[in-house]
């Protein structure tokens, strides 16, 4: 997986791992199959943004 963010987010992120002693790729799991889970218990919203 490919993902691209702020320059300054990415950093952040990695001294917050490296503080906790864990692997990015972990937390990047973690935040994944939370997402997933709190997908399964809340209903599903439309994207409600107007395409311009």
């Amino acid at each position: 997986m490919h993902v691209v963010i702020p320059l300054d987010l990415k950093r952040e992120f990695k001294s917050a791992c490296v503080l906790e002693g864990v692997n990015m790729s972990q937390v990047v799991c973690e935040l994944v199959q939370d997402w997933l889970e709190k997908r399964k218990t809340t209903p599903i919203v439309e994207n409600q943004q107007s395409k311009d």
